[in-house]
């Protein structure tokens, strides 16, 4: 049985022990920045600008908040933050605000984004009954959205039917010598309105002089009475 003689290549351990030393260093590499990425943050805000928050969740973080001063400047923040990740802090800091952050596992940039709600393209009726303080009906109230062109009037038993928006809250009632009056339809589909007299619509009329003109040149009513009368 012939033996085989093992034969190495000269500078193969150098080659093997420089391979370890690197994937030994990548490694520790690769630990330092998932330790770095899962940084915990506690910190706690009390009516805080929003602007404030973002640049100290960045300083407690690893990350770059890039959000635009104008967008965020007139929101405040009121949040308890322990032991929490970058991801978990921007949920509680932006929740219930118009804004999203971009994926953190993107890179080492978040970016904070004003996104508004769209309006909603759904439709509600709303159904109504307009009276005076004693119970009476009021015909001809005008029933409408504040701001907007969608209107009605109450029918000849004070009664209204109103299509809206889904997000419209709030309907404005009116009527001559009588207060306008603001009705909140949240979460409503039917709504009685009682609307109040207005005293200060028509002021004391004053008689300042007389004249003469012909009744064949007059179009209303006309009636003569004596000096004696």
């Amino acid at each position: 049985m012939k033996h085989q003689k093992l034969q190495f290549k000269p500078g193969s351990f150098r080659l093997n022990g420089l391979f370890r030393i690197v994937f030994f260093m990548c490694c520790l590499l690769s630990a330092g920045l998932t330790q770095a990425q899962e940084k915990k943050i506690t910190a706690e805000f009390k009516d805080t600008p929003l602007s404030n928050v973002l640049k100290q969740l960045e300083k407690l973080s690893t990350y770059k908040i890039l959000f635009t001063y104008d967008d965020v400047q007139s929101y405040k923040v009121t949040v308890s933050l322990k032991d929490a990740t970058i991801t978990e802090a921007l949920q509680k800091v932006l929740d219930g605000k118009p804004f999203v952050f971009s994926d953190v596992a993107n890179g080492k940039y978040i970016s904070v984004v004003y996104q508004p709600k769209k309006k909603s393209d759904t439709t509600k009726e709303i159904k109504g009954k307009v009276v005076d303080s004693k119970g009476e009906t009021v015909i001809g109230a005008t029933v409408r959205v504040v701001n907007a062109t969608i209107g009605t009037a109450t029918d000849i038993d004070g009664n209204f039917t109103l299509r809206v928006p889904e997000d419209v809250t709030t309907l404005e009632v009116g009527f001559v010598g009588m207060k306008t009056q603001l009705v909140s339809i949240k979460d409503k589909t039917e709504v009685r309105v009682v609307m109040e007299e207005d005293n200060t619509v028509l002021e004391d009329v004053v008689v300042t002089g007389i004249f003469k003109k012909a009744k064949e040149s007059y179009t209303g009513a006309v009636s003569s009475i004596s000096s004696e009368q």
